[in-house]
């Protein structure tokens, strides 16, 4: 086990943490071929039958594939229901992490002076 860091090593840590910030950060799309393939992998590792693999483009697309496909056209007015109350909730996450994210990288940004609360309030609004 590894309890202290060469210098070169720790020279590295800025380097290594901005790499996987990116990494954590991006929003480019993945290789669906590698992705499933290393899914694979890692099931057959544990002995694990692999499941079918399933990408979609965004968590509602996720949801709707798991759950409001399989809603059948009988219950349409259910799945309106459903699709509109999880829309609202979504959207509503979406915003309160993006006012979140904004504020935290805002307080980050030591350089800045705060901005005067009318124009936080206007800004927040226009966010809305």
């Amino acid at each position: 086990m590894i309890y202290t860091l060469t210098p070169q090593q720790e020279a590295l840590i800025p380097v290594y943490r901005e790499k996987w910030r990116a990494i954590a950060l991006s929003t480019e799309r993945i290789d669906r071929e590698k992705a499933a393939e290393a899914l694979k992998v890692a099931y057959a590792a544990f002995g694990f039958e692999v499941p079918e693999i399933v990408f979609c483009d965004s968590p509602y697309a996720a949801f709707s594939k798991i759950f409001l496909d399989k809603i059948d056209h009988q219950n349409d007015q259910l799945k309106q229901k459903l699709e509109f109350s999880i829309i609202s909730r979504l959207n509503k996450l979406f915003i309160s992490r993006k006012k979140s994210f904004i504020s935290s990288r805002v307080k980050q940004q030591k350089v800045f002076q705060p901005l005067p609360e009318p124009l936080v309030k206007q800004i927040f609004f226009l966010m809305n």
